[in-house]
């Protein structure tokens, strides 16, 4: 059977996920750990992001046709652990939808319509999530291509055309005073690049089975790593590391006032529209990445390309109550500021290292030991 997408289209898809809490979490957590020197830390980052990958992808080198990560933490974990793996993993995700619509609500109406109310939005891109992630993965994937190559050009611009505004004294010192808060910075680059391989690979159960995993993931990890260093740079160098550890939407401030020859002006509106495509996208693979995982979770097997949307046979109903439990979250997170930053900073970071450091290794090390006792 001929694969619904390759590996290319996913690293598309990984990079698109990658940009929703990049933009959230970078610069403002790198430049109040390490100050000046915050630009460097996406580039500090990638040894340990690099370390995370070799387990990753020995763990994903087990994989058969059909399957993605979630089959085989099912696999590997056996008939107790396996479940309450993909349990535990579909709470975080539809928790994390949750927060995504939020977050992606609140700054929206923060920077285009200060005097308008999230909610609309949240409902609006709650419904449009379900119907995409109700309908094939290969749909998921590979629109990501297309939003991938705008959202890279649109970068690329604004930070070129911030380099006007742009101070290297405030780039400087290279190195704080403690080293210990120049290797605080790389946690939250760690925790987005790490987080996107991760999440991808639970949707490869409509790609090929291939070899050369790390290299090819290795390249995409030190794109996205030069990226988020020339973005850091490109803000603390105009707005200096203080402002910038203090600003909300770092990265969309920057855009406001940039111009080209005078002819490119108040273009904020216009990106922070496009910035709706990586929250959709994340929205939308997290959602039935979720539901893939309940359904296997109680013994269903998905199939990977479903053939109506309105089906919820072979456990495709499992959606509502993950979709209810995002509902739920939208509810109870906090609007006020200082709280969406506690969430974002600190609770659900804690809550991914759970899933990347415990739930994915606890099943590979259960995997592994059944296999050697054999």
């Amino acid at each position: 059977m001929k694969p619904d997408y390759n590996r290319r289209q996913l690293l598309y898809l990984c990079f698109v996920i990658f940009l929703a809490p990049a933009v959230r979490l970078i610069p403002v957590t790198t430049a109040s750990a390490a100050g000046s020197a915050s630009w460097l830390s996406p580039l500090l980052a990638l040894p340990i992001s690099l370390a995370y990958l070799l387990f990753l992808t020995e763990f994903m080198k087990n994989r058969r046709t059909g399957e993605g990560a979630g089959e085989l933490m099912l696999r590997f974990g056996g008939p107790v652990v396996g479940p309450a793996a993909l349990v535990l993993t579909a709470a975080f995700l539809f928790f994390y939808c949750g927060f995504l619509l939020h977050s992606g609500a609140s700054r929206f109406t923060a920077t285009i319509y200060p005097a308008a109310t999230p909610q609309p939005f949240i409902y609006t891109a709650l419904v449009i999530g379900t119907v995409a992630a109700l309908g094939p993965m290969k749909a998921i994937v590979r629109s990501a291509k297309i939003f991938a190559l705008l959202i890279i050009a649109v970068l690329l611009i604004v930070v070129l055309l911030a380099i006007d505004s742009l101070s290297l004294e405030r780039l400087l010192p290279i190195i704080p005073e403690k080293l210990s808060a120049l290797l605080k910075s790389t946690l939250p680059v760690t925790d987005v690049l790490t987080g996107a391989v991760v999440y991808t690979a639970f949707a490869e159960f409509g790609a090929p089975v291939y070899s050369g995993r790390f290299r090819a993931y290795a390249r995409w990890m030190l794109l996205c790593a030069v990226l988020l260093s020339l973005m850091t740079a490109a803000i603390v160098g105009s707005y200096g590391a203080t402002l910038s550890a203090e600003l909300l939407y770092s990265f969309f401030t920057l855009t406001r006032g940039i111009s080209l020859f005078g002819s490119l002006e108040r273009v904020e509106a216009f990106i922070v529209a496009i910035w709706l495509f990586p929250d959709f996208i994340t929205f939308a693979l997290m959602a039935a990445s979720g539901m893939r995982c309940l359904q296997l979770a109680f013994g269903y097997r998905p199939s990977a390309d479903p053939k109506r949307r309105s089906s919820f046979k072979n456990g495709r109903w499992l959606i509502f109550p993950g979709i209810a439990a995002t509902l739920a979250t939208t509810f109870f997170i906090p609007s006020d500021a200082e709280s969406l930053k506690v969430l974002s900073e600190v609770v659900v970071p804690i809550l991914n290292a759970g899933v990347l450091l415990l739930i994915l290794p606890l099943c590979y090390v259960i995997g592994r030991l059944k296999k050697a006792q054999k």
